[in-house]
């Protein structure tokens, strides 16, 4: 997970109010740790010593004046929860309580703006019903791993807006993301 990624989360909390007195810089490494915790258990037995670089590296915080977009918010959550939870416990800590409460921001900022994206409706690609937001294609066409922040900033992602999504650009910067579970080595590297 890169560095950018979870700057989306930090930015993200501190725009919501969220961060509950957090230093932010403190939060994004609180997210970032447990991340690569993940990571080092799911994988304790294959990783070489890249990886065991990338997973020591530590959290500088990048911040943003750009409104985040919600949808990018919360598939930003969706993808830190699924790289995140292979530690024993995970979902009793502190970063997993910020990160729940980032996700309930964001839809909270999604149903003012369209109160039927937050419908539950069953989705193929999911066990449960979840809100309809999840089946856009707008959440669809998001990054699984953001790059950049730049990358789920609303003036990007808000094709209405002249939003840049789909730019060869952008998917060039995010196509080391696919996998996800590897760890990046810095903001935008894969």
């Amino acid at each position: 997970m890169t560095t950018a990624h979870i700057d989306v989360l930090v930015n993200a909390a501190a725009a919501y109010d969220v961060l509950h007195g957090q230093h932010p810089a403190a939060a994004g490494a609180a997210l970032l740790a447990l991340n690569q915790a993940s990571y080092a258990h799911r994988y304790a037995d294959s990783l070489d010593d890249a990886d065991r670089q990338a997973v020591s590296l530590g959290y500088r915080l990048g911040t943003s004046e750009a409104p985040l977009h919600p949808y990018a918010v919360a598939i930003a959550v969706a993808c830190w929860r699924y790289q995140s939870c292979e530690v024993p416990g995970w979902d009793t800590t502190a970063a997993a309580a910020l990160a729940g409460r980032i996700l309930a921001a964001a839809e909270a900022e999604i149903a003012r703006e369209d109160p039927d994206q937050m419908t539950l409706i069953a989705h193929r690609h999911h066990r449960g019903p979840v809100p309809r937001y999840r089946a856009s294609a707008l959440y669809n066409r998001l990054p699984w791993g953001f790059a950049t922040l730049t990358d789920a900033t609303r003036e990007h992602c808000d094709p209405q807006a002249g939003g840049s999504l789909g730019d060869r650009a952008v998917l060039a910067r995010c196509a080391g993301l696919t996998d996800p579970l590897r760890p990046a080595t810095r903001a935008g590297a894969s």
